[in-house]
């Protein structure tokens, strides 16, 4: 969905250019498609590429967060999978890519020592990953799950969207949501997070 947002909002001059009601893409080659709507980018980038080489001198990027700049390596797949879906569509160039696909998971795997790729689970973003982790421990049916008098601590820090689940789960479950302390530095405050689990646990 993201692919398709992003060839219709940054493209439109060649859609309507290479696109009439009686031509389709079909009649149109890869290259020449590419040609038609993106510059030219690295053909085989090494695994080495991992900086931002479009900027002469390099950028390094410390401050980005979850929007930092593509390296060459990541562009160039990128760019390569919506040549393909402009040429083939969004399916068939999901068929064609299925064998790279699952070779995520397995990589992903072997990175963290997993048993097996099904415990795997690859999503959009990290406050995705964080809430789903989030609700499915706070939600299940084990000794983990929040009830009525639990108490969720939280860092006085804690990113808004982690917050909102932390507040969803403890309202719909009796819980309450208590903010730890934290230093001048901005980092959780140690000694203050030691008072306050040994408060709760005279509670």
């Amino acid at each position: 969905i993201i692919m398709k947002v992003l060839v219709c909002t940054l493209f439109p001059a060649c859609i309507h250019a290479l696109i009439s009601p009686q031509r389709g893409w079909g009649r149109y080659s890869t290259s020449t498609i590419r040609a038609s709507i993106m510059p030219p980018h690295p053909a085989n980038p090494t695994a080495q590429d991992t900086t931002n080489t479009i900027e002469d001198p390099p950028i390094i990027h410390f401050n980005s967060a979850g929007s930092s700049p593509m390296p060459p390596r990541v562009l160039s797949a990128v760019t390569s999978h919506l040549y393909l879906e402009a040429s083939l569509g969004g399916y068939l160039a999901e068929e064609r890519a299925s064998d790279r696909l699952r070779a995520v998971y397995a990589s992903c795997a072997e990175l963290v020592n997993a048993s097996d790729v099904s415990e795997i689970a690859l999503v959009e973003s990290a406050t995705v990953a964080w809430t789903r982790a989030f609700y499915s421990i706070a939600e299940s049916t084990a000794s983990t799950a929040v009830g009525p008098g639990d108490v969720i601590i939280c860092s006085e820090m804690e990113y808004a969207a982690n917050l909102v689940a932390m507040r969803e789960v403890a309202a719909r479950r009796g819980a309450t949501v208590v903010a730890c302390p934290s230093t001048t530095a901005g980092t959780v405050d140690v000694a203050a997070f030691r008072s306050l689990l040994a408060s709760l646990g005279d509670a």
